[in-house]
């Protein structure tokens, strides 16, 4: 049946098909019977093959049948009628014969309207006149290849029912003039049409038809309560408005359906609804199965379509067709595909289990709009808006997206992203839950990425791809972003826990702020974090890793404490805190160059410290760096216990400094240039010390060490040149020769101790060591004489006293 209804020239030559019976075939004129009774019927009865009942007024206003004025009464016998007095046609054909027909013409209008007409067992019926009736019109056909018709001039006006039963036969009743009330048509056999035409609005009853449904109206197309409206064929619909099967009891089905209609288009149909080329002012559509449109077709919705589908929806979708609507409604169990070759509005509740809109303007909701869909949304437009208002509701179980513009969505649930060509020019994506990304989703955004969540997980699989022109991000749990190009914070950024990887560079804009509770670890090529004094980064814990540990830079400023935790590797590392720098008791950081550390509200610095802590658990972090700068603010003191040698560099300043090199097993150094500042004690440990001794090529010091006191520990020789007086402190002991220099005087302190081992050489303005009560100074191993290898240089009268540690 469905292979028939495609045969698009068939269709198109039975809509094309002329209903026109200004002449009748050649036939026999003959009526068995011509009765009129006082209640004004006129029944005309037909008897044999061929037979025509032509109905018609005389040019002197009487009824002619057959031409003839004689009408036989059963009260008068034969007489001559005026049109005016008929109330009623009857006309009744002989089902067993062939070919009869009835034609009306004439005008029965005004005084001359008729009650009723009632034709059965035709086969042809036509209206040639203007009749108005105004009670029913009962129409019963017979046979094949006939019709009920009327012509250009044939106007029906019916006020009651008009019924038409063609079975095998045709209907065509479209004369512009035509004023119908209720309407019930049906056709049988193969591909019968009917074609009904109402000047002001029409009511369905019951059609039935074999072929298509053509309709017309000045007014509105509705059907009664418990109607049955089933076209084999199309329905095609002008109208201002049409209402189809609106009512639980009734049943509406066609093949595809078009509309022309300036007003609101309701359709519920019982079985698939698929759309012809239609414009209409406002949609509804109810299907028991699917919602579709035609491969060819335009669609167009002035205003709101609203779809509700047991099946699919698909609008738009087959690249040849269009489909317009001012805003759509979409409720379906299956998928929801529309491809809109304007802007897309979304209103009111909607449901799928899946969708995709494509629009070639922007897709936005509605302010109070609810979208829930059970699985995939994939959305294409100029910019993509959803969810975003408070009233607003948007879930859906993945995402995927295109567009250059903006692509704003708001999710009341988790939010998680699908598919290889996710694109757009901006992006913001907020979520009540998580957001993250399948294995293989591959997201672009050319510049903002915004990220509003419980927590974020992109980019984190080696088969998944991100990219974004900058990333900010709003969480109150774990934001962990990999990034396979630079990266670029911008904005205000909170997390609860954040990792960040980049195939590229980490870096923040000038006026960003960066706030993690917790750990915040940066994987990257170079990073450079907080460096302008606009931006504001604060984290609780901070790791850092570079790609290459001989070329990256780590440059942080934190406006806070800095802790160090986990494993850290950079070429050159420059950590800017504004309080203290500490690590965590089984932190690393590796740095294959230069580790600069700054420290601002009198915050100390320590490093790679090890011990025990308050439950007793034994810990120890690690510190490695190639060369070493320190400057702690005001009375922050520092303690660097690195696992190799240390090398001072630069200009470094503490309140005190601690520096411990591998255990004491490895040497503590300065460069030539280093300029080395501590407001009190310096305290050393390592193999080899040398510090302070930098000379150029004519023999000028070329560096600077300053102290107020020193305490040193050393495997092999000491030696120290400051430029300041300095007094020994504590326990300080040297495995070989020792060396102090002084430009101002050298001393020790009560109670202090220092020892040489092999010999000692001191040169200052004034020198005073063990002179006091308590403290001692001794040189080991003495010469082969017994003395002592102690060599003293001081300008003025030094007291160097042996006490004999």
């Amino acid at each position: 049946m469905r292979q028939k209804k495609n045969n698009s020239n068939t269709k198109k030559n039975r809509r094309s098909r002329k209903f026109s019976y200004d002449v009748l075939e050649d036939r026999r004129v003959l009526t068995t019977f011509t009765g009129f009774d006082a209640a004004g019927v006129v029944t005309i009865g037909l008897s044999d093959n061929n037979d025509v009942a032509v109905v018609d007024v005389a040019t002197n206003g009487n009824l002619t049948v057959n031409g003839s004025q004689d009408i036989n009464s059963s009260a008068a016998g034969v007489q001559t009628l005026t049109a005016a007095a008929v109330s009623q046609f009857v006309v009744n054909g002989d089902a067993t014969k062939s070919s009869q027909a009835a034609a009306f013409g004439g005008a029965f209008t005004g005084a001359r309207s008729v009650e009723s007409i009632t034709v059965n067992d035709v086969n042809l019926v036509s209206f040639n006149g203007q009749y108005n009736i105004t009670q029913n019109l009962t129409i019963g056909l017979v046979g094949a290849d006939g019709r009920v018709g009327d012509s250009t001039a044939g106007r029906l006006t019916v006020g009651g029912l008009t019924d038409i039963t063609a079975r095998n036969n045709a209907i065509g009743l479209n004369n512009v003039s035509n004023d119908f009330n209720q309407v019930s048509l049906s056709t049988a056999g193969v591909s019968q049409n009917a074609v009904i035409t109402d000047i002001n609005g029409m009511e369905f009853v019951n059609i039935r038809t074999t072929g298509d449904l053509i309709a017309t109206a000045g007014g509105a197309i509705t059907d009664a309560a418990g109607a049955v409206v089933e076209v084999d064929g199309d329905g095609w619909f002008v109208a201002d408005s049409v209402v189809l099967g609106d009512n639980a009891s009734d049943v509406t089905n066609f093949f595809r359906s078009g509309f022309d209609v300036s007003g609101h288009v309701e359709l519920n149909e019982d079985t698939n609804t698929i759309f012809l080329t239609s414009n209409m002012g406002s949609l509804t559509v109810d299907s028991a199965g699917g919602v579709f449109d035609g491969r060819t077709t335009t669609v167009i919705v002035q205003g709101l379509a609203d779809i509700t589908a047991a099946n699919r929806i698909r609008l738009g979708n087959h690249g040849t067709d269009t489909f317009n609507a001012g805003s759509i409604q979409f409720n379906t169990n299956g998928h929801a595909h529309f491809f809109e070759d304007s802007g897309t509005v979304i209103v009111g509740t909607n449901t799928a289990n899946s969708l995709d809109i494509t629009s070639l303007g922007d897709v936005r909701d509605a302010e109070g709009t609810s979208i829930n869909v059970n699985r995939q949304t994939g959305l294409e437009g100029d910019n993509i808006v959803l969810g975003n208002a408070p009233s607003d509701v948007f879930n859906s179980g993945s995402l995927y997206f295109f567009t250059l513009g903006d692509y704003f969505v708001t999710e009341d649930s988790d939010s998680h992203i699908i598919e290889t060509k996710n694109r757009a020019g901006q992006f913001s994506l907020t979520s009540a839950g998580a957001i993250t990304d399948a294995d293989n989703a591959r997201v672009a955004v050319d510049n903002l990425a915004k990220f509003d969540a419980v927590s974020v997980n992109m980019g984190d699989k080696q088969t998944d791809l991100f990219n974004a022109g900058s990333v900010q991000f709003r969480t109150t749990g774990r934001f962990k972003l990999s990034e396979n190009s630079a990266l670029n914070i911008e904005g205000a950024n909170t997390a609860g826990n954040s990792v960040i990887n980049a195939n590229g560079d980490i870096t923040d804009d000038a006026n960003a702020t960066v706030n993690v509770i917790n750990s915040a670890a940066f994987f990257g090529h170079n990073i450079k974090l907080g460096d302008a004094t606009t931006d504001v980064f604060n984290a609780g814990s901070l790791t850092f890793a570079t790609a290459t540990s001989e070329t990256g830079i780590v440059e942080i400023t934190e406006n806070s404490a800095t802790q160090i935790g986990g494993n850290n590797n950079a070429s050159v590392l420059r950590l800017n805190s504004g309080g203290a720098i500490t690590d965590g008791p089984f932190s690393n950081v590796d740095v294959t160059g230069n580790t600069r550390l700054t420290t601002a509200n009198n915050g100390g610095i320590t490093l790679g410290d090890s011990g025990t802590d308050a439950a007793g658990n034994t810990y120890d972090a690690t510190f490695n760096t190639g060369s070493l700068t320190v400057v702690t603010n005001g009375t922050g003191n520092a303690i660097i216990e690195e696992d190799s040698a240390i090398f001072l560099t630069g200009a470094t300043r503490a309140n005190s400094l601690t520096l411990v090199a591998d255990g004491g097993l490895a040497n503590v150094t300065d460069s030539a240039t280093a300029q080395t500042s501590v407001i009190r004690n310096l305290n050393v440990t390592g193999d080899f010390i040398n510090l302070g001794t930098g000379v150029d090529t004519s023999g000028a010091t070329t560096d600077s060490l300053t102290m107020a006191s020193l305490t040193f520990n050393s495997l092999s020789n000491t030696n120290i040149e400051a430029d300041s007086s300095f007094v020994l402190t504590g326990s300080s002991y040297s495995d070989d020769f020792l060396t102090l220099r002084s430009t101002g005087n050298i001393l020790s302190t009560a109670g202090s101790e220092t020892v040489a081992l092999t010999g000692a050489l001191f040169d200052a303005v004034d020198v005073m060591i063990g002179n006091l009560a308590d403290d001692c100074f001794d040189i080991i191993n003495s010469n082969a004489d017994g003395s002592k290898n102690l060599t003293v240089n001081a300008a003025n009268n030094s007291d160097v006293q042996f006490g004999g540690c």
